[in-house]
């Protein structure tokens, strides 16, 4: 091995007669050195070198960054040529910072090039932007992990048959029972984000002292004594909340609590029940004050309590070790159905669209053209790369192709039409978007297209027609009222267009943030005292949260005795509440202080 490689590697399990693991993953919590180990050595690397079924390899991006000032994408390429490892298993660490995980190319080249299968391990697939990355990076793997449901990703994901659920396991020398005296009654260990502090303070109120502590994030609490306060409890409470929404998701540590045996209190819209049994093997909540009653039923019968954490612990035990989770990883990786190779290297070419590198975006089309030539997107971007060097009619024909050969698409019908009108093809335009319309009747951007283009070929009653159709009223998309207030505008329908800017607050599922572009509306068509009303609407107390209503009453007052530096000061302090950026309110605010 590369001996810089090897600096940043830790090798265990060696025998050859194992599988062999190089595993990615970030070897500091969030890849941040002050905050200590990532889980994922408790999670994990631990669980693995227990169960001892592969021996494994570690890389980690953080550590290498940290080392060599350099991403470690090449370093790692390197590793896979010489240990030539049967799986590479990766931990994708949710970060801005781009050097603290392989590239998508780096990938590429370790499944598709060097043959290596990819299994790609995600938790938090409640938040709908993290499996927007686990799709975009879903190409480059032989199957993707579903690490805290057993059911979200369903309903997300464009493929479903490319994710599998599987929980992490925990490292049983760390999360056990260890006979202690359980003098806590009831626990909760973790950081206080979003209305836990609330939850916990209105479970206190109800009678039920619960002892709290922060966690590795918020007080830099060690594994160690994380597992002994775990060890020490009766109960504990695990919360699946995000954003004050409660999903359908485990967490890391209902595996944790049982197996220190501990008897686990669940939410009951948890993924738990997929996993353990209700009433059996762990306690579900419906709400706070179900919580309290059960806590104070457990703790007046110890036997049932006792009885029930121990048959989580031997769940846990049984069903849930690293032996389990590390040997369906390895079967997983071994019977893959399908390749994705041409998926892939048509993300990479978007990848390089996107950052206008059109020299690769066409290097990776061409790679993809020689294995699949009738792989659809591929024509996409090529029209895309085309436009771009100015080859209209190429790029016409180009699209037109792709949109024969694909399901409809609101989107292409009308960049395609566009490509016909910029070629002065105005008979074909039109068509185009009259099949638009016949495949995509609600859509307001394809009208707009034929009344701006096309204004004699479309009866105004038609237009009021479908500004007034059912698919409008119940809207809750406030770009779709205001689309149709331009139509209405265009045509010189100014009073409908107003009825219609009025008509979408009623609707709006975020008035504040409605309010807001509504001001922007105005201020476009030269009224701004109608805007700045607007803008101001949008801090409307009864549109906030409660605990900011005192701020508002000092800004309207400091506003009108024209003191405007303290009032967007105020604003700035009242806005983390609101759904509208700071600084462009308060620079609107700003600019039409005369008004």
């Amino acid at each position: 091995m590369n001996p810089q490689c090897q600096a940043e590697c830790s090798k265990c399990c060696s025998s050859k007669t194992k599988p062999h693991i190089v595993a990615i993953s970030e070897l500091w919590c969030d890849g941040n050195k002050e905050l200590g180990p990532s889980p994922s050595e408790h999670s994990f690397w631990g669980p693995l070198e227990f169960s001892r079924v592969a021996s494994y390899t570690r890389f980690h991006f953080d550590e290498y960054f940290d080392k060599h000032q350099k991403p470690g994408d090449a370093a790692l390429i390197e590793l896979c040529k010489v240990e030539k490892p049967d799986l590479v298993f990766l931990i994708w660490l949710y970060s801005e910072r781009s050097h603290v995980n392989p590239t998508f190319e780096t990938l590429y080249k370790i499944r598709y090039e060097l043959n290596i299968p990819v299994i790609a391990w995600w938790g938090d697939t409640h938040a709908n932007f993290l499996v927007e990355l686990a799709e975009m990076i879903t190409p480059f793997c032989t199957k993707t992990l579903s690490g805290d449901s057993s059911k979200l990703y369903l309903n997300k994901a464009s493929d479903t048959a490319r994710y599998f659920p599987l929980p992490h396991p925990k490292d049983p020398t760390v999360f056990n029972d260890t006979n202690l005296e359980r003098d806590i009654d009831v626990s909760f260990i973790g950081t206080l984000r979003g209305d836990r502090a609330e939850r916990l303070n209105n479970i206190r109120s109800l009678g039920v002292d619960v002892f709290h502590t922060g966690g590795q994030r918020e007080a830099k609490l060690p594994i160690s004594e994380y597992a002994r306060y775990l060890q020490r409890s009766k109960m504990t409470i695990n919360f699946v909340q995000f954003n004050g929404i409660e999903y359908e998701k485990v967490a890391g540590r209902m595996f944790e609590a049982t197996l220190c045996g501990t008897l686990l209190l669940e939410p009951a819209s948890s993924d738990a029940q997929a996993w353990f049994e209700p009433m059996k093997e762990y306690v579900p909540y419906s709400n706070d004050e179900d919580l309290v009653n059960k806590i104070n039923y457990y703790l007046e019968n110890p036997e049932e309590r006792e009885e029930i954490a121990e048959n989580g612990r031997l769940k846990c035990l049984q069903s849930y070790t690293g032996k389990n989770f590390w040997n369906k990883v390895i079967e997983i990786s071994q019977t893959e159905t399908s390749s994705y190779h041409s998926e892939a290297l048509c993300s990479l070419a978007q990848y390089w669209l996107n950052r206008n590198n059109l020299e690769k975006a066409a290097q990776y089309l061409e790679k993809l053209a020689k294995i699949d030539k009738n792989f659809a997107k591929q024509y996409l971007l090529k029209s895309k790369i085309l436009r771009h060097n100015g080859l209209i009619k190429e790029a016409y024909e180009t699209l037109k192709y792709y949109n024969e050969i694909s399901k409809p698409d609101c989107e292409i019908f009308i960049e395609l039409a566009e490509l016909a009108y910029a070629l002065k093809l105005e008979n074909d335009c039109l068509e185009i978007l009259t099949e638009a319309l016949h495949h995509f009747p609600d859509s307001l951007e394809v009208l707009s297209l034929i009344v701006s283009q096309f204004p004699s070929r479309l009866d105004t009653v038609e237009v009021l027609n479908f500004c007034q159709s059912e698919i409008l009223k119940n809207s809750t998309e406030t770009k779709t009222y205001s689309s149709a207030a331009n139509l209405m505008n265009g045509l010189k329908l100014f009073e409908q267009a107003e009825q219609l800017i009025s008509a979408g607050l009623e609707h709006a599922k975020d008035k504040a943030r409605y309010l807001f572009e509504a001001g922007l509306w105005w201020e476009e068509r030269g009224n701004k005292r109608q805007a700045k009303e607007h803008y101001w609407q949008s801090l409307r107390p009864e549109l906030q949260k409660e605990h900011a209503w005192s701020v508002l009453p000092d800004i309207i007052t400091l506003q009108y005795q024209g003191h405007w530096d303290k009032a967007e000061r105020l604003v700035k302090h009242y806005l983390p509440f609101v759904t509208i950026e700071q600084d462009l309110l308060t620079n609107k605010l700003s600019e039409l202080r005369n008004y």
